[in-house]
């Protein structure tokens, strides 16, 4: 794990005397032609991540290009420049190149064996709980899907390409660990308070709840596409719904999850204590 991968590198958030250097011995890589599938799904996931956090800062996002290294015919390396997408003032600069380098070496050393780390985890001290909590669901959700996949011929990070490797990763990432759960059903009624199609979620404002405290705004993912139609007119036509739900708990952390089994408008309930719409 210490040598360098030869064949794969990522360059991390360059700087612009670094992006100097790589346009200077680099070609462009169509990223159709890549024959390892792993690094294009690890680059997606790495850069995603990155600007969940470093675009709802600054403003700004970290783009990439698939690149071949050298201007000989037989390329010396294949991968991956990742550089800030736009221009700031050298100070700014400095300060967004920080965080997604460092973040970057994080998310990845997190998917890695503990036993394969032979450099010490790489901070993030700025991200707080609740953010750290995020960075956690991105990377349990990419496992999931991505846990134990082959990355022939592994991958190294570098700073720019002459650089020696920040990180150097096998051929594998870890399996996630199947997290014991409880499930329980809830029955209740509401007002729509929003959705987002993007993330599949609905939100409502729960009058009336078994097993919870009501008054909160409560967020579910949605079981059936056909969900977000109702909740969709019921927030147009500010009208109260019923609902089912089964609440999924980690029995470790004891964080719930909610997901919205049935939904229905019910115009019945604005005859209803708490349920009169001003």
């Amino acid at each position: 794990m210490s040598q360098l991968k030869e064949n794969q590198v990522i360059i991390l958030a360059a700087n612009s005397a670094a992006i100097k250097s790589v346009h200077e011995n680099y070609f462009e890589y169509d990223e159709v032609k890549i024959s390892n599938p792993a690094i294009k799904k690890i680059v997606s996931y790495v850069a995603s991540t990155i600007n969940n956090e470093i675009e709802a800062t600054y403003g700004v996002i970290i783009d990439y290009e698939y690149v071949i290294f050298g201007t000989g015919h037989t390329p010396e390396k294949a991968g991956v420049v990742f550089f800030l997408a736009s221009s700031q003032d050298s100070e700014k600069t400095l300060e967004i190149v920080h965080k997604a380098r460092s973040l970057a070496i994080h998310i990845v050393q997190k998917l890695l064996p503990a036993g394969d780390l032979f450099q010490a985890q790489q901070p993030v001290t700025w991200l707080d709980k609740q953010k750290t909590e995020a960075l956690d669901e991105r990377q349990e959700l990419f496992l999931t899907k991505w846990g134990s996949s082959k990355i022939p011929d592994g991958f190294s990070l570098l700073d720019t390409p002459e650089s020696e490797p920040l990180l150097c990763v096998d051929s594998e990432f870890i399996t996630p660990e199947k997290r014991a759960t409880t499930s329980s059903p809830i029955l209740g009624a509401g007002l729509a308070d929003g959705f987002s199609y993007s993330r599949n979620e609905i939100y409502i404002l729960t009058i009336q709840e078994s097993l919870q405290k009501t008054g909160d705004i409560r967020k579910f993912k949605a079981a059936h596409p056909d969900l977000l139609k109702t909740i969709s007119q019921a927030s147009f036509e500010n009208l109260p719904v019923r609902f089912t739900a089964t609440r999924t708990t980690d029995t470790t952390s004891q964080k719930s999850t909610y997901t919205l089994d049935s939904l229905v408008i019910d115009k019945a309930l604005l005859d209803t204590e708490g349920f009169e719409l001003t």
